[in-house]
């Protein structure tokens, strides 16, 4: 799967730490709750109590949400790419743009 984010935001409460990345860059007022999603990818983890080590992904796309382990390929100011450990669906890779 390929993202090319308009908005990306991290937040941290206590032991959970959360990245989102967004391929619409409305606010949530002006989202219509009964349109279709637009692209996203958002990713938690948890250091609270043992999980073997998953995140938690949520995509639009139904086949990249659940609890998986992560490879971490690449993450710099500009993307985010990793594979996830399964045997399809792997690969993601998420473009964005830091101001």
């Amino acid at each position: 799967m390929k993202l090319a984010a308009k908005k990306v935001s991290a937040v941290v409460s206590g032991d959970y730490y959360q990245a989102h990345f967004d391929s619409d860059d409305r606010d949530g007022e002006q989202v219509d709750p009964y349109e279709e999603p637009e692209p996203y990818v958002l990713i938690q983890r948890q250091f609270e109590s043992f999980d073997g080590g998953k995140c938690y992904i949520e995509s639009h796309y139904e086949e990249y949400i659940g609890h998986f382990k992560l490879k971490l390929l690449e993450f710099s100011t500009t993307r985010l790419a990793y594979e996830i450990s399964r045997r399809d669906h792997t690969l993601v890779e998420v473009t964005f743009a830091l101001s």
